[in-house]
């Protein structure tokens, strides 16, 4: 918990918290697409992610935290408009997220138009939570929402730097 304070305080140069772009800027972060989605989900109003809310968010991308529970956060994340549906505009709006530029408006559509008319959703064009979990395993949502924190090692379970000596043949040893 201190370690992500640090790093929450490391990155947030605003008096309540930082901005979605300063999230961005964590490395760890960067690196996972699904963080702007969660980022915009904890952005107040106002677009600033507090610090509760930054705690609140990474715990959702711990290694730790249940599938079950990284999977309700995902559909959630992808039900955009809250209707409880990921609907054509949902998807739209995800692949282009994780997509674009590397691929053009109209690939998006047909690959959002191959997903959303599957004949094995309870209501074609639209994505329940129970068929969101026929296609989205819960390894998988593990997988899609861990972030690995590098944590620095405690001082004391590092225990104390090695020591330099000079040896016989005048070059340094490490002890």
């Amino acid at each position: 918990l201190d370690h992500l304070m640090k790093i929450f305080t490391r990155y947030a140069d605003l008096p309540d918290g930082m901005t979605y772009h300063q999230l961005l800027a964590i490395p760890e972060c960067s690196t996972n697409p699904y963080i702007e989605s969660a980022g915009r989900l904890y952005c107040k109003g106002d677009g600033v992610i507090d610090q509760i809310e930054f705690l609140k968010m990474m715990n959702m991308f711990y290694p730790k935290t249940g599938s079950e529970n990284k999977r309700k956060f995902l559909f959630y994340m992808l039900d955009i408009d809250e209707n409880d549906f990921i609907d054509y505009e949902d998807a739209f709006r995800f692949y282009k997220m994780l997509f674009h530029p590397a691929v053009q408006d109209n690939r998006l559509i047909e690959m959002t138009q191959f997903v959303m008319n599957r004949k094995d959703f309870t209501d074609p064009g639209k994505i329940s939570y129970s068929d969101f979990c026929k296609f989205v395993s819960l390894p998988e949502a593990q997988f899609k929402l861990t972030i690995h924190i590098q944590f620095p090692a405690s001082a004391e379970k590092a225990g104390p730097p090695p020591k330099n000596t000079q040896g016989a043949n005048g070059q340094n040893n490490v002890q």
